[in-house]
C-alpha cells in the first residue's frame, strides 16, 4: 500500500484540478501555506462550528489533538480542515450533498453548520500542513486527507452534528434546569451553579483564558447573567 508521501502528488493534483489556477495555487501553498480552491465541483464543505465539535467530543478548547483524534474517529478519517482564527472546522464532502439531504442542510443553519457549495471557495492548506500553529492561527488538516477523492461520508457527518446539538442541549439544561424543577431550588442557588459553570469553562479555555471569549464561554456567560438577574 502507497505511503501517505507517495500519495501526495496524486492528492494534490486532484485538489488543484478545483484552483482557477494550478500555478498559481501551488505558488501559494509553497509561499502562505494555503490555496484558495472552489467548491461545488469536486468536493464541497460543511462547515461545523468549534464550539459543536467540542461539546461533541467533550473537550474545552481548539484547536488540540485530542480534537482531531475525535473527528478522524467520527468521521471514519474522512478530511477535515480547521480554521483556527474563525473556530470552524470543515468537513470535506461529495458536492452532491446539497443536493442529495436538502433537509439536513436546511436544520443546520439554526446551528451554525452551513453546506458550502457552488459559488464558495475554501482556504485548503498545503497537503502536508497537519499540524497546529498556536501562534499563527493557521488552518490546518485537522485530518489530513489520505487520498484523492476520498471525502467525508454524510451520514459521519450528520452523527457528528447531532451528538454536538445534543451535549450543547444538555450542557444548557444542566446549566439552567427545567423550569418546573426550578421552582425546587432557590434562584440563588441556581445562579451561583451557573457561575461555577462559566467560571469552570473559563478556566479550562485557552481562548477564554486570554481573553477573547470563544462561543461556548458567551453562552455561558449570558446564562449565568440571565440567572443572576432572576435571582435578584
Amino acid at each position: 500500500m502507497p505511503t501517505a508521501a507517495e500519495r501526495r502528488p496524486s492528492v494534490e493534483h486532484w485538489l488543484l484540478s478545483a484552483a482557477r489556477s494550478r500555478q498559481r495555487a501551488r505558488q501559494e501553498w509553497t509561499e502562505q501555506g494555503m490555496a484558495l480552491l472552489a467548491l461545488g465541483g469536486i468536493m464541497s464543505a460543511v462547515r461545523v462550528p468549534g464550539n459543536l465539535v467540542i461539546a461533541a467530543a467533550g473537550e474545552a478548547e481548539m484547536p488540540s489533538r485530542a480534537l482531531d483524534a475525535f473527528l478522524a474517529d467520527a468521521l471514519d478519517g474522512g478530511p477535515v480542515v480547521c480554521d483556527p482564527r474563525s473556530r470552524v472546522y470543515y468537513a470535506l464532502v461529495a458536492d452532491s450533498m446539497s443536493r442529495t439531504h436538502p433537509d439536513a442542510a436546511a436544520r443546520w443553519r439554526k446551528l451554525g453548520v452551513a453546506v458550502l457549495g457552488h459559488d464558495c471557495y475554501l482556504g485548503v492548506p498545503a497537503v502536508d500542513r497537519t499540524d497546529p500553529d498556536l501562534a499563527a492561527c493557521a488552518s490546518y488538516w485537522s485530518v489530513p486527507i489520505e487520498s484523492a477523492g476520498v471525502l467525508c461520508g454524510p451520514p459521519s457527518v450528520a452523527r457528528l452534528v447531532a451528538a454536538g446539538q445534543h451535549a450543547l442541549a444538555q450542557r444548557a439544561a444542566d446549566v439552567t434546569g427545567h423550569p418546573a424543577q426550578r421552582t425546587a431550588e432557590s434562584r440563588a442557588e441556581h445562579a451561583r451553579r451557573a457561575y461555577n459553570r462559566y467560571l469552570e469553562h473559563a478556566a479550562g479555555c485557552a481562548t477564554c483564558r486570554a481573553g477573547h471569549t470563544c462561543p461556548t464561554g458567551q453562552e455561558l456567560h449570558e446564562t449565568w447573567r440571565q440567572a443572576w438577574r432572576e435571582a435578584r
